[in-house]
């Protein structure tokens, strides 16, 4: 499911493979430091047990400026930049500024900080291996339970302890 997973991704989402791969190439490699979040086992059910890695590419960077600036990032970073005295021109460089540094430095900070975020992959640790099941999406509240009942249904045959593996 992992493979169909990433070729209707690819073709019906413009995921980025790469990304993907360079994700399970980091997992492989005992994560050298990639700016990524770290691999994280489920704590809730339906997922417990399993595993999942976040991989970063393009699509996820709205959401990684957004959550890096938080509740009053950019109206303090506004603040910095624009003079607030009531005459204040607001000129097309104070804009630019404004918007490199609240991309740039955000992103920098959340990659220095292993905290860039994106869409998953799923797997289980057995026997010393990775057990890549699926891609996983953010998306509705009940998505663990979408994730688990696919995983349940595509997955035994290709790996039969795969019950074993979900706590």
């Amino acid at each position: 499911m992992f493979w169909l997973d990433m070729y209707l991704g690819y073709k019906v989402q413009n995921l980025n493979c790469v990304a993907v791969m360079r994700a399970i190439r980091d997992l492989e490699a005992d994560e050298p430091h990639s700016g990524v979040r770290a691999a994280t086992q489920f704590e809730k059910p339906p997922l417990k047990g399993l595993w999942h890695k976040h991989h970063y590419s393009a699509q996820s960077l709205a959401t990684n400026v957004i959550n890096g600036l938080g509740k009053n990032g950019l109206a303090k970073l506004a603040s910095e930049i624009i003079d607030s005295a009531p005459n204040t021109v607001i000129t097309e460089q104070m804009c630019n500024e404004l918007a490199c540094r609240a991309v740039f430095e955000t992103l920098a900070q959340r990659s220095s900080g292993g905290k860039l975020t994106g869409e998953w992959l799923i797997f289980a640790k057995s026997e010393g291996v990775n057990r890549y099941l699926s891609l996983g999406f953010h998306a509705p509240r009940d998505q663990d339970q979408v994730l688990y009942d696919r995983i349940m249904k595509h997955c035994v045959d290709d790996f039969p302890d795969l019950h074993k593996w979900i706590i």
